[in-house]
């Protein structure tokens, strides 16, 4: 078999074994609208104990599995990150030019970590440091007679930047000529295509951090190999899918939006952060499809939020087949409860009939608004209000007026001719404007002003080819 191949049959061989170890009969996300509560390790930990006992597969090992089968989580490069990996690739270079390959591999290899940390869309000035870093790790490998990671860097190299040329005023002809074998090599084997297809027709698509479409994207005669989908949404991050393209094949990528835009993984944890305003079904309906995408038969979540007005650990059992479900709760306030309580609530998740439920609330609260509110507009009786409230404010100053323009005649006289008899009058026009003072009031205490929601999705990203930028505007109008 020769190096290519074997090199090939390596990647389809770790893909099958990661997803046939990805089935577990239930797993446990977090739920939170918005970010996580600081205290929520503290908080959960007896629960998570108690669930892990039982079999659960939660922390570390759910991230380890998701990234594994499913996708995993992107994030920009920090300032320190992007100066560390700056820095590296400087060291490489420089390290290569004096021909100490091996540190040159070394260094070069600690800068790729850093950007493949981060698999999203940077600027044109951190990807040229991230195609420098891969030439000069490709051609040290091959001075040090590592073939295979020769050719492995170097397709990655022209799987990622397809339109990139090696230049002479930085690296000698013999670095070019591995690039010239190395496509010789892929092209020979044959393109393959690469469909990807996203539930929300706003989300934007990225194919190793270049932009390529809008809701779908298509690309046609891409090198063989394994590549990077990415999708986001305006200000909102998506996750990183990875995908085979075989030799004359054709890959489908298919992403709900719905678990990308909210899914988020770290470290030990794993959890959905929705927007605020989101309905406990679409919660659920993100979680079963997590826990369906590493074939779980049921999904624990767990959250912390107020029920009944006291601050509580929550949580959801559901069977992914029926979807049926089962809540409880323990209230945080005024005091924390004990451990005790919290492991009866695990115990209840895990199905367990014995289990007693003093101290829990099993009773679900009532649905939350599922509007998000981006928004207020004023009531149908803004205006009115202040039209009838004007009304009664003139007919009271008129009627006041009438009244103290009546004449009334000293004593011992009698009325002349030009005597103003207006008190009536201003007694009626005063009683009038009451009556419409009394409605503009009613008019003020029960208008509202109503919220706005927002139906609408709207994504501006950055977009660039090998020699221009630019940025792409999407959505529904």
């Amino acid at each position: 078999m020769t190096p290519i191949l074997r090199l090939f049959s390596t990647i389809v061989v770790t893909c099958a074994i990661g997803r046939a170890a990805a089935a577990s009969p239930a797993v446990v996300l977090e739920s939170y609208a918005g970010p996580r509560p600081a205290d929520a390790d503290r908080l959960l930990k007896p629960v998570y104990a108690e669930l892990g006992k039982r079999g659960f597969v939660l922390g570390g090992k759910l991230v380890t599995i998701l990234g594994e089968t499913v996708s995993r989580s992107a994030a920009q490069l920090s300032p320190t990150q992007a100066i560390d990996a700056q820095r590296l690739v400087e060291d490489s270079y420089q390290h290569f030019i004096d021909g100490d390959y091996a540190n040159a591999v070394a260094l070069g290899d600690r800068a790729l970590g850093i950007y493949r940390s981060a698999p999203v869309p940077n600027p044109d000035p951190l990807r040229k440091l991230q195609w420098k870093a891969m030439i000069v790790v490709a051609r040290s490998h091959e001075v040090l007679g590592h073939g295979e990671d020769a050719f492995r860097v170097m397709a990655e190299a022209i799987r990622t930047f397809p339109d990139s040329a090696i230049t002479t005023a930085e690296f000698d002809p013999q670095v070019i000529a591995l690039q010239r074998k190395v496509k010789q090599e892929l092209a020979r084997q044959g393109t393959g295509a690469l469909e990807v297809r996203v539930d929300d027709p706003a989300a934007v698509v990225f194919v190793n951090e270049r932009f390529a479409g809008t809701g779908t994207a298509k690309l046609e005669t891409l090198a063989p190999g394994r590549y990077r989908v990415y999708t986001s949404k305006g200000e909102v991050p998506g996750r990183v899918h990875e995908v085979e393209v075989a030799p004359g094949g054709r890959a489908t990528v298919d992403v709900a939006w719905s678990v990308d835009g909210v899914l988020r993984t770290r470290d030990d944890y794993a959890g959905l952060e929705v927007p605020v305003g989101q309905d406990t079904d679409g919660e659920i309906g993100a979680a079963v499809k997590v826990a369906r995408a590493v074939g779980a038969k049921s999904v624990v979540v767990l959250g912390i939020r107020e029920v009944e007005g006291r601050r509580s650990v929550i949580a959801y059992s559901v069977s992914t087949d029926s979807q049926n479900k089962v809540y409880g709760a323990v209230q945080l306030e005024p005091i924390d409860p004990g451990t005790d309580t919290l492991t009866k609530l695990a115990a209840l998740m895990a199905g367990d009939k014995s289990a007693s439920t003093s101290g829990i609330i099993t009773r679900e609260p009532a649905p939350v608004s599922s509007r998000r509110i981006v928004g207020m507009r004023h009531g149908s009786l803004h205006r009115v209000k202040w039209i009838v409230g004007g009304v009664a404010l003139a007919a009271l100053g008129t009627g006041g007026a009438l009244i103290a323009l009546d004449n009334v005649p000293a004593a011992g006289t009698t009325r002349g001719d030009n005597y103003r008899e207006t008190k009536k009058a201003g007694i009626g026009v005063g009683i009038g404007g009451a009556v419409v003072a009394a409605v503009a009031i009613y008019m003020f205490a029960t208008d509202h002003d109503t919220p706005i929601e927002a139906d609408k999705g709207v994504s501006l990203a950055p977009t660039w080819t090998g020699d221009s930028v630019g940025m792409a505007l999407s959505g529904r109008f």
